[in-house]
């Protein structure tokens, strides 16, 4: 993935894509760090994790402690929703084996399995 800051994520269909967010991207420890804690509006944000160019993709372990409600869509290497959880503050989950993370405040028509582009 290029170090964008910012990106647009289609849902892609057999007919046409369609705008879903434009994601602030973690593309540094602090921004992963942080991610949305603190923030009571945010932009959508989409985490790629390092070890998916160096092993098979691997369980991801969220909180959402000091952050609002929100959405976590987690997304294999092939960019296919695999997962989708809701989190309330002060939540903690591990998801199935994941590539991408997307954590958004609404989930605008998708499910799993629907494939993503950017």
């Amino acid at each position: 993935m290029k170090p964008e800051s910012k990106i647009a994520i289609y849902k892609k269909s057999t007919k046409k894509k369609r705008l879903l967010w434009r994601c602030n991207v973690a593309n540094s420890i602090l921004k992963r760090a942080i991610g949305i804690m603190f923030k009571r509006k945010f932009e959508p944000l989409l985490f790629l994790f390092e070890w998916s160019n160096y092993r098979k993709e691997a369980p991801i372990p969220i909180h959402s402690f000091f952050c609002p409600h929100f959405y976590a869509i987690f997304v294999n290497k092939y960019k296919r929703i695999k997962q989708i959880k809701k989190m309330y503050p002060s939540n903690f989950f591990i998801s199935s084996p994941a590539t991408y993370l997307i954590e958004v405040n609404n989930i605008k028509n998708i499910k799993v399995g629907d494939k993503l582009e950017w």
